[in-house]
């Protein structure tokens, strides 16, 4: 066969790290998921990858699989560099969890891409849930099934106070049951 590029040979070991961290994690084994992400964290460090984060979140941005998504996004948010990269994870978690749960192959967002995603918004700034709020809005509206315990789940890690977007909510959620009573 012919021989991989340095860069594609990274991406493809990359991806096979993610989907394995998320089996892990997935199964249910948090020590062996911490040492994982932990063995993880100290190849970064480690000063022959001086680019090493922003690589793999290159390859992050190409993965398609949810459980390589899920896995390169708890890998890489528990990392240092992770907060200087918010909008990248934002766009990530818009598509990877909000776009998958819309039109007629919409599905639930799993527990196990909820969870990677939760360092993400500890780390949302007013500015940054602000700009997410009326994607979620219109994400409930659509497909509050699909959605809703995924939000709810992510939601309750947020370091800023969420007050001010309750009515927002709420209002969905009213106009929803309302709907639901009329059926």
């Amino acid at each position: 066969g012919g021989h991989l590029s340095a860069d594609a040979a990274f991406g493809k070991l990359a991806q096979m790290q993610f989907a394995m961290f998320s089996r892990i994690a997935g199964e249910g084994k948090p020590d062996m998921a911490k040492g994982s992400a932990s063995c993880f964290s100290s190849m970064l460090r480690r000063k022959v990858n001086k680019d090493g984060f922003a690589k793999y979140l290159e390859v992050l941005k190409s993965c398609k699989d949810p459980s390589e998504v899920a896995g390169g996004a708890a890998l890489l948010l528990g990392q240092k560099g992770a907060a200087g990269q918010t909008a990248n994870f934002i766009e990530l978690y818009r598509t990877s969890v909000m776009d998958a749960t819309e039109g007629r192959e919409g599905r639930v967002a799993s527990p196990l891409i909820t969870e990677a995603f939760r360092p993400l918004f500890k780390i949302l700034s007013h500015d940054d849930f602000e700009a997410l709020v009326p994607d979620m809005c219109r994400v409930l509206r659509r497909t509050p099934d699909l959605y809703m315990k995924s939000l709810a789940a992510s939601i309750m890690h947020l370091s800023v106070d969420a007050s001010r977007y309750v009515e927002k909510f709420s209002g969905i959620v009213a106009e929803r049951l309302s709907s639901e009573k009329l059926r």
